[in-house]
């Protein structure tokens, strides 16, 4: 059973795996939690699941990251050179 609030995944998109996701707060913090019904679902659907869920997550704090480097200014960004075409391309590609 999932947590009343939780947005679930529609299993077909995910191997027959039953998902959710809550905002959760503790303390003040604010943070996602997901949770995985293991019931009726292969081992290795949902390990291939959960990868995909730390991947995603891995991608994310870089995005986060690199923004935040670029916000101090401690990354530049110059337009239509090799590095800004790459860098462009990485935010493109990060946010699709």
């Amino acid at each position: 059973m999932f947590p009343a609030e939780a947005r679930l995944v529609d299993p077909a998109l995910v191997n027959g795996v039953k998902l959710g996701f809550v905002n959760v707060t503790l303390s003040g913090t604010k943070f996602g939690a997901w949770f995985v019904q293991r019931h009726g679902a292969s081992d290795d659907a949902i390990r291939g699941l959960r990868l995909c869920i730390l991947r995603q997550y891995a991608e994310r704090q870089i995005l986060d990251q690199s923004i935040n480097l670029y916000n101090q200014e401690l990354v530049s960004y110059v337009p239509r050179t090799p590095a800004g075409d790459e860098f462009e391309a990485y935010i493109a590609k990060s946010m699709s």
